[in-house]
C-alpha cells in the first residue's frame, strides 16, 4: 500500500499529462491514458491487483 502511495506522490501528483488531459478533455480520459499508456500508472494497477489477489491490504492494518 504504501509504495502505491509513494508512486502517486511522487509521480502522479504533477504530472503534466495528466492536468493537461484533465483540462483539455476530461478526468475519464487522463485516468483512461494513466491506465493504459503510462508505465507509472500501469506499475500502480499492477500493485493493486496484487493486493486485491493475495490479500496483502488486510494484513497492512
Amino acid at each position: 500500500m504504501h509504495r502505491i502511495d509513494h508512486l502517486q506522490d511522487y509521480y502522479c501528483k504533477d504530472c503534466s499529462i495528466k492536468h493537461h488531459l484533465i483540462k483539455s478533455e476530461s478526468r475519464t480520459s487522463a485516468h483512461q491514458y494513466c491506465i493504459t499508456m503510462c508505465s507509472i500508472g500501469q506499475k500502480i494497477q499492477s500493485l493493486g491487483q496484487n493486493l486485491s489477489h493475495k490479500g496483502a491490504y488486510d494484513e497492512n492494518y
